[in-house]
């Protein structure tokens, strides 16, 4: 099974416009230095919403409310628990 962290570096690793190494996303990778910006992060959402069935709060729709990698699992980790 895979963990809610792979899924959602999978997902947030398929909407950026450039090239990442999806096993250098870690943690601590602050969103915009991995490629993540206001357009790609809302499509990111979008498949986040439909993976796990989950709504994000509408003040959390902007990447700029998660600083990294790990604050946006954890996020979804709540929002699935």
């Amino acid at each position: 099974m895979v963990s809610i962290e792979q899924k959602v570096r999978e997902i947030i690793t398929s909407h950026v416009d450039v090239s990442v190494d999806i096993d250098k996303v870690h943690s601590n990778c602050y969103l915009n230095t991995i490629g993540v910006n206001s357009i790609n992060f809302i499509r990111s959402v979008l498949d986040l919403e439909t993976e796990y069935s989950i709504e994000f709060d509408i003040d959390m729709l902007g990447f700029d409310s998660f600083e990294t990698f790990g604050n946006l699992v954890k996020y979804v980790e709540r929002k699935v628990s």
